[in-house]
């Protein structure tokens, strides 16, 4: 079965339907689980940005589990971080953990997630004054909810942090029925859908790009709207080196996870390919994760076993970029925290993009840099002149540098905004959030077209979510997923037997 936007949207509202229908039967757990999955399907396509109506099933589901109101009165300098992923260098947990411990404020961490990244867990063990609550996954979701209220309401935060998922019911549930702390979300995913616009009192926006979306699809408030920006960790790891001598070649250097250069019909990989040919003296770098069989089918068709270096998911990508002379950014989906590494450690940035996709993948916006044009280039030609001359010109790479150069907050700049956005709560200017030059139409068909041609993830997300529920409530839909997974398989083993015969 051709999977299409129109098949997609209509399984969207089906699980939404889903869970309004088991809401109403009183079946609370098997109506977040299909708000849940509704949820996936919105983040991984987006063809919407938010969603009253599932932000309301959620309200309800709130509303029925918590049925008597919260109410406490506050602690000064007590904050709650709730963290749907609790795993290092997966989104902005230490940055915010770092502020709040450097602030001397009373900590309590929550996290849905039964395994806490070693970096994060150590950080929390060492300040005295942390507690840590790992919501009880064995017991139902009710349970989960009511438990957690009680642990908050004992220690009655005056701020609450919310690093959600997008699809993270079971915490959009708890926060939904606590109002006497000031609740911040940060929008990490600002890119994309998700969910949580009822959980919460403030967002925290990173960019302009992301206060757009906020204001004109997710229909915020702009006063609601506090701009923090973030930085990177840098983690200090021995350098593990490269698996090819420098020799006076020059080295550049991309990073993320391996489906953001998918789509477009591989067009990154053919302007790397470019690059190359026009430049023999540079050697390129790719470190990430995924799925790198279209890339290393890539490197092998085009002989660039030499010169096109797959390095895999590094431990140490802060040694990794100290050790290149150039960042190249990612297409069709820019690294913006790979950006910041280059910034950070004083290299020079450029990336390609087209007109279509230029406020998803600004660089400069990301960057907070008011210089249009000089890091991302909207013409092929543009951008392979630009690398030419950073590869060929000292005073060229050296400008590029000084344009970045203290554009990245510092750690202590950042604990210090934040301070003053939780007691000032002053919102971005009307100024900020200028109109984004992008035709969202082409957002959504280019993770249609990851899926399609790269990801073939799409039931898998659904079988994952909902299993066997599926089975024993929903048979019609069980059938029609199982179907469509049984296609999707021969069809990859159809291929694979097609190359091995070329």
């Amino acid at each position: 079965m051709a999977l299409t936007i129109q098949k997609i949207i209509a399984q969207y509202n089906f699980f939404k339907n889903c869970a309004t229908r088991y809401f109403n039967l009183g079946q609370i757990e098997k109506a977040s689980n299909y708000c849940e999955v509704a949820a996936r399907i919105g983040y991984k396509y987006n063809f919407r940005y938010s969603d009253d109506e599932l932000e309301s099933i959620v309200e309800k589901i709130s509303k029925s589990v918590i049925p008597d109101s919260i109410n406490f009165n506050p602690v000064v300098n007590r904050i709650v971080f709730y963290d749907s992923f609790a795993q290092d260098n997966r989104g902005l947990t230490q940055q915010y953990l770092r502020a709040i411990i450097g602030w001397n404020s009373e900590l309590l961490f929550i996290t849905p997630k039964t395994h806490i990244g070693k970096d994060i867990l150590d950080e929390l063990k060492s300040y005295s004054k942390t507690r840590i609550l790992q919501i009880d996954s064995s017991i139902s979701f009710s349970s989960q909810v009511i438990s957690t209220i009680k642990e908050i309401e004992r220690f009655r935060p005056q701020y609450v942090f919310q690093h959600f998922s997008p699809w993270d019911i079971l915490g959009f549930t708890i926060w939904n029925g606590i109002k006497c702390a000031d609740r911040f979300l940060i929008n990490l995913t600002d890119h994309a859908y998700w969910l949580g616009k009822y959980s919460t009192d403030y967002f925290l926006e990173f960019r302009k790009y992301g206060c757009y979306l906020s204001i004109h699809q997710r229909k915020i408030d702009i006063n609601k709207l506090l701009f923090q920006p973030y930085y990177p960790i840098q983690n200090e790891n021995n350098f593990l080196g490269f698996p090819i001598l420098k020799e006076n070649k020059i080295f550049a250097f991309a990073g993320s996870s391996f489906y953001k250069i998918y789509g477009r019909n591989g067009l990154f990989l053919n302007l790397i390919l470019e690059l190359l040919d026009n430049n023999p003296d540079v050697i390129f770098l790719l470190a990430g994760n995924g799925n790198d069989k279209p890339i290393q089918s890539f490197i092998k068709k085009h002989k660039l076993e030499n010169r096109f270096i797959l390095l895999g998911n590094r431990p140490d990508i802060n040694e990794v970029i100290k050790n290149i002379d150039i960042y190249i950014n990612t297409f069709p989906m820019i690294g913006g925290l790979m950006s910041q590494f280059a910034a950070v450690n004083n290299k020079p940035i450029i990336g390609y993009t087209d007109i279509e996709l230029y406020s998803f993948n600004d660089t400069e916006d990301f960057l907070q840099i008011n210089n249009a044009n000089t890091l991302v280039k909207t013409n092929v030609n543009d951008f392979l002149h630009s690398f030419k001359e950073l590869v060929n010109n000292e005073l060229v790479r050296a400008q590029n540098i000084e344009l970045t150069k203290n554009s990245v907050i510092t750690p202590y700049e950042f604990s210090k905004l934040l301070l003053n956005t939780l007691t000032n709560k002053r919102p971005v200017s009307e100024n900020f959030t200028h109109e984004s030059i992008i035709n969202l139409d082409s957002v959504t068909a280019l993770y249609l077209d990851m899926e399609i041609h790269f990801l073939h993830d799409h039931n898998q997300i659904i079988w994952n979510t909902i299993n066997y529920k599926l089975f024993r409530d929903d048979f019609k839909l069980a059938t029609h997923v199982f179907i469509d997974r049984l296609i999707n398989k021969i069809h990859q083993s159809s291929k694979k037997i097609i190359e091995f015969l070329k």
